[in-house]
């Protein structure tokens, strides 16, 4: 790599992270080793002396920043610019190492490198042990502006900001320059409005946008490469998934774990209440799924549909419940309790402390009926309870739970790759 730079800045932040692979990229003839903390130091002196028995003759000198905050770090990023400037070095002859730093971290360098004028260099690790790693070197402005503006696309489709990353993915569409960029932004941001629609339960709208997605990729087969066929797969899988669930009106005993990972998504964005609703709507649906499939009962429907009950079981499920004549509609509870009646294997099988306490907490959190807010732990322990009375009904059903689950997840994007693919 024939490059002017001289001197490469790296943040040193107690992992190793590739420094030494920039450096023997680069050659530089000088490196500072920036410790984020004083608990660094020990590793950037550690980095540093594993460089210098491979390059022998390069010069290396350490700072540290006590105080590892935004405004810290480029406080003290900005005095070294400074004392490199005052020993002669323009900013042309200075860069800045990228090494899997958290990405606040990767965005604060990567702006303070376009802002100041110096080359930034990223380094991605093989995916293989056959495959090599490569260094991606940013020296212009717009290039550093469009790779962190990338990151934060993919970071924002990976949590579930699916408006957050159209809105990116279709800026960089726009400001792109090649074909390869504009076609992957394209599919990218198309994948991204899939998402969103699955996500708030438009499955049908959902089915036709990963279908344009995986036409797509096979028309991008080239700019795609095999990154892409991983790809492809994953959205085919998708794409089965919701041709069994997209039917309106209809019960599916897939729409159980597509509940069940909605709530799931919903707690690692922390919104805990939302992901109680989801995980009681899935325990619902499960009595729901059994007592039309099995039964033919309607629970959305039960005065017109309970005649398929035998009359004595009727009056020993109406005596349970208090009531006199058959509701015009049952839930959850009222489900369970009717399929208890008529002997249901899969009823009889779910603890009914899980279903009291998850009703509990769904009744009385802020989006139903009271204003408790539920704790992550709670959802946690109502997340891998409900997936295993998931798991009991699939067995009863015949179907391989866990290949279901995995046509049901969303993809998650791998920066490195689409990195690789789009500016190396």
């Amino acid at each position: 790599m024939s490059l002017n730079t001289q001197w490469v800045i790296f943040l040193v932040d107690g992992r190793r992270n590739y420094i030494k692979e920039i450096v023997k990229e680069v050659r530089p003839e000088h490196i500072y080793l920036v410790a984020t903390s004083s608990d660094n130091v020990e590793t950037a002196v550690d980095i540093g002396r594993t460089i210098k028995e491979n390059i022998s003759n390069i010069d290396i000198k350490y700072r540290i920043i006590e105080e590892p905050t935004t405004i810290k770090n480029l406080n003290a990023l900005y005095k070294l610019l400074i004392d490199l400037k005052a020993h002669g070095f323009v900013e042309s002859q200075i860069g800045v190492g990228l090494t899997g730093q958290k990405e606040l971290t990767i965005a604060m360098l990567g702006i303070f490198a376009g802002l100041f004028g110096l080359t930034l260099y990223y380094y991605i690790p093989p995916r293989h042990e056959c495959e090599c790693g490569q260094v991606l070197v940013f020296a212009d402005p717009n290039d550093i502006s469009g790779f962190i503006e990338f990151r934060d696309a993919i970071a924002s489709f990976n949590s579930y900001n699916y408006t957050r990353a159209i809105e990116l993915f279709t800026n960089l569409f726009n400001k792109a320059t090649s074909i390869r960029s504009k076609r992957i932004m394209e599919i990218l941001s198309l994948l991204a409005e899939a998402y969103l629609k699955w996500d708030s339960f438009h499955y049908t709208e959902a089915w036709r946008k990963i279908n344009r997605c995986i036409t797509r990729i096979e028309e991008c087969s080239i700019e795609f490469g095999e990154e892409g066929k991983e790809l492809w797969q994953h959205l085919q899988d998708n794409l089965r998934f919701l041709d069994a669930i997209k039917e309106k009106g209809k019960i599916h005993l897939f729409k159980t774990v597509d509940l069940w990972l909605n709530g799931l998504r919903r707690y690692y964005e922390k919104k805990c209440d939302d992901a109680v609703i989801r995980f009681y709507r899935a325990l619902e649906i499960c009595t729901q799924y059994r007592l039309t499939s099995k039964y033919k009962i309607d629970p959305s429907n039960f005065s017109k549909t309970c005649c398929n009950i035998p009359r004595k079981k009727l009056d020993e499920f109406l005596g349970k419940i208090k009531m006199n004549t058959p509701p015009e509609n049952i839930g959850l509870y009222h489900s369970v309790v009717l399929l208890r009646v008529l002997g249901d294997s899969f009823a009889m099988k779910i603890p009914e402390k899980v279903m009291f306490k998850l009703m509990s907490s769904r009744n009385s959190c802020i989006l139903a009926h009271g204003f408790n807010v539920t704790t992550d732990q709670t959802v946690l322990e109502f997340a891998n309870e409900i997936e295993a009375i998931l798991k009991i009904l699939f067995k009863l059903e015949n179907v391989e739970y866990e290949y279901v689950k995995k046509q049901a997840t969303f993809v998650s994007l791998d920066r490195d790759v689409l990195s690789r693919l789009i500016f190396g």
